[in-house]
C-alpha cells in the first residue's frame, strides 16, 4: 500500500467510524444509504465552499494570520472560522432536508447534521494531512482525537436546534439557536487553542481548561443524541412505527383496521407489521367490531410480490411527473379498473402499485417482498392518500394541499404552491398566538355539512411534519399565499377564489362525476367562506395582519 494510500486512510477514518456510528444510533428507523452519503457529499462541498469564503477573509486581512493577543485570537476563532463555516454547514444542512422525505423523526437532524459534519472534518483532514508530510501521523492523530470529534460536536447541536425546530419542539423566538449554538461551540473550541498558543503561560494554563471544555461539551453532545431518541421513542406518533420495527421479522398476522377520517370510514387489511409501519393512522382508527356494518367508504387490501411485471391489459392514461421531487404517478385503465404505479421520486423505480375498481370502492396495494418500512408506509399512504380524494369528490369533501391553524376555535387554511412558505406563516402564528395549534401541514379535509358549515379535519397526511390530530374545527378563513417584500391582504373574487381551491385540493378531475362533486362543493365553499390572498413577510406582523382580517 503506497505511502499517500495510507495518509488518505488516516485522515478519512475517523471521519467514517463516526458516521458509522451515528448511522447505527438512529435504532428506529435507519435512513437510506444513499442519503448518508449524499450528506457526507454535502459535507465535503461546504469545507471546500468555507475554504474560499476563508480565503477571502484573510485577503481582506480582517483576521490576522498569527493572533498576537486574546482579543485578536477570539476574533480569528469566530470570524476566521467557525461563523462562515457553520453557517456553511447550516446551508447545505437545510438543502439536503428541505426535500428529503425520510426526514421524519428528529433524531434524522443529528443524523443528517453529523453527516455533514463528518464530511467536513475528513476533507478538513486531508489537508492537514498532506500539507504536513513530516509528521503526518501525529497529526492524524490529534485530529482524530480532539478536531474531528470537535466538529460531530458541533454538527450534533445544529441537527438538536434544527429538529427541535421542524418538528415545533421549540419557540419560533429561538430558532436563532440553530446556527449560535454549534458557532459558540465552534469558536470557544479554536479560541482556546489559540489563545494556548500565545506563549508557554497561556498554554500551561489553557490546555487544561480546553480539555473540560472538550469533555462537557462530549457529555452534552451525547445528552443531546439520547434526548432526541427518547422523545422520538415516546412520540404518539412514532409509537406504533417503532414498536413495529422490533416485530417486522416475527409478525406475519393477517388482519384489518378500520379507521376515520372526516366522518368518512375506511379499511385496510394486511400484514399486522406493516399497518404498524404506519403509525401515522394511529390516532384514527376505530373499533372494528363497533364498524364492522357500517358503510365503508373504501377498502384497502395489501399484497407483497418479488417484482412488478410489464403492465398488460391496461391503456396509459396520463403520467403526473411535474416535479421532479415529488412522487411520479403513471395511470392506467381498463374497463373496469384503474390501475396507479406510483415511484417516491420521477427518476426512481416503481415501488408500489395499486389496482383499483373504477367507483373506487375496493383496491389491492402490492409492494415488494424486500420493500423497507420507509417504503411501506409510503405506499399505504399514496394509496389511501388517492383513494380517499376520488372516493369522497361526491360527499362534498375535499382533501387539500394546505397548512392549517386553530386559533380561537377557528382555523384558517394556507394555500400555496410548495416553496410559497405555508409551513413557515404557519409557525408565525404559532410563535404570535401561544394558544394557537396546528392541525395539519399538508393534506387537511374540508367538508361542507349539510346547513353549509365548512369544517376542516386533520388527517393522517401531513407531510414532512408528524402532525396527525383526530379533531375538526369550523373554518374562518381561506388564504392564498404569496411571497412579497410588505404585507397585504385582499379578498379573492369567487371566480379567483374558485380556481385557486380548485387548483390547492386533489382528485381525479379528468371524470366528469369527480369533477361534478368537486365543482359543487367548491362553489358552497366560496360562497359561505372568505377567500383572500395574503402577500407576505415571513414575520409575525403577517399573521397578527392575517388575524385581524378574519376574525
Amino acid at each position: 500500500m503506497s505511502n499517500g494510500l495510507i495518509i488518505l486512510l488516516a485522515a478519512i477514518l475517523p471521519a467514517i467510524l463516526w458516521v458509522v456510528w451515528i448511522w447505527w444510533k438512529d435504532k428506529y428507523q435507519h435512513e437510506p444509504v444513499s442519503w448518508i452519503l449524499r450528506g457526507v457529499a454535502y459535507g465535503v462541498l461546504s469545507a471546500m465552499l468555507a475554504g474560499l469564503v476563508n480565503g477571502v477573509i484573510s485577503a481582506t486581512g480582517l483576521v490576522p494570520e498569527e493572533p498576537q493577543g486574546l482579543l485578536p485570537a477570539i476574533w480569528k476563532a469566530f470570524v476566521g472560522a467557525a461563523i462562515p463555516e457553520e453557517s456553511i454547514k447550516l446551508l447545505m444542512l437545510w438543502l439536503l432536508l428541505r426535500k428529503n422525505p425520510y426526514f421524519d423523526e428528529r433524531f434524522d437532524g443529528i443524523v443528517y447534521a453529523c453527516c455533514i459534519g463528518m464530511g467536513f472534518a475528513g476533507m478538513e483532514n486531508i489537508i492537514y494531512l498532506f500539507s504536513n508530510l513530516d509528521r503526518w501521523g501525529t497529526v492524524a492523530i490529534t485530529r482524530a482525537i480532539f478536531s474531528v470529534p470537535g466538529h460531530f460536536m458541533f454538527a450534533v447541536g445544529m441537527g438538536y436546534f434544527y429538529s427541535m425546530l421542524y418538528f415545533g419542539d421549540m419557540s419560533w423566538h429561538d430558532r436563532s439557536r440553530v446556527i449560535w449554538v454549534p458557532v459558540t461551540l465552534h469558536g470557544i473550541y479554536d479560541g482556546l487553542l489559540f489563545m494556548a498558543s500565545l506563549g508557554t503561560l497561556q498554554t500551561i494554563l489553557l490546555i487544561p481548561v480546553f480539555y473540560v471544555f472538550c469533555f462537557l461539551m462530549y457529555r452534552g453532545g451525547m445528552r443531546r443524541i439520547k434526548e432526541h431518541l427518547e422523545r422520538d421513542k415516546n412520540d404518539p406518533n412514532q409509537v406504533a412505527y417503532h414498536s413495529s420495527e422490533n416485530q417486522q421479522v416475527t409478525v406475519a398476522t393477517d388482519v384489518t383496521y378500520t379507521f376515520r377520517v372526516a366522518e368518512q370510514l375506511f379499511t385496510i387489511s394486511g400484514k399486522e407489521s406493516w399497518l404498524m409501519a404506519a403509525s401515522n393512522y394511529a390516532p384514527f382508527r376505530v373499533p372494528d367490531e363497533a364498524y364492522a356494518d357500517a358503510d365503508k367508504c373504501f377498502a384497502i387490501a395489501m399484497q407483497s410480490v418479488e417484482r412488478f411485471d410489464e403492465v398488460v391489459g391496461f391503456e396509459h392514461f396520463f403520467t403526473d411527473n411535474s416535479d421532479p421531487d415529488m412522487p411520479r404517478i403513471e395511470v392506467w385503465q381498463s374497463h373496469d379498473q384503474w390501475l396507479f404505479r406510483v415511484s417516491q421520486v420521477a427518476d426512481a423505480p416503481v415501488c408500489c402499485e395499486i389496482i383499483m375498481t373504477k367507483d373506487f370502492k375496493q383496491a389491492t396495494l402490492s409492494v415488494l417482498t424486500s420493500a423497507s418500512l420507509f417504503t411501506m408506509r409510503f405506499a399505504i399512504d399514496n394509496a389511501a392518500m388517492l383513494l380517499f380524494a376520488f372516493a369522497t369528490s361526491h360527499r362534498h369533501i375535499l382533501e387539500m394541499h394546505a397548512s392549517v391553524v386553530v386559533h380561537e376555535g377557528k382555523a384558517r387554511l394556507f394555500l400555496g404552491h410548495s416553496g410559497t412558505g405555508k409551513s413557515t406563516h404557519a409557525r408565525q402564528w404559532l410563535a404570535q398566538y401561544h394558544t394557537a395549534h396546528l392541525l395539519n401541514d399538508d393534506n387537511p379535509i374540508l367538508l361542507v355539512d349539510e346547513q353549509g358549515q365548512l369544517w376542516v379535519y386533520g388527517s393522517p397526511w401531513s407531510g414532512k411534519t408528524p402532525c396527525y390530530r383526530n379533531e375538526h374545527v369550523p373554518v374562518a378563513a381561506i388564504i392564498q399565499l404569496a411571497q412579497a417584500p410588505q404585507n397585504i391582504i385582499t379578498d379573492l373574487t369567487a371566480s379567483q377564489a374558485y380556481a385557486y381551491i380548485l387548483s390547492s385540493c386533489s382528485g381525479l378531475k379528468v371524470l366528469h362525476e369527480a369533477m361534478d362533486g368537486i365543482h359543487d362543493t367548491i362553489s358552497s365553499i366560496v360562497l359561505h367562506v372568505p377567500v383572500k390572498k395574503l402577500q407576505c413577510l415571513p414575520d409575525k406582523q403577517s399573521a397578527q395582519l392575517c388575524y385581524e382580517t378574519t376574525r
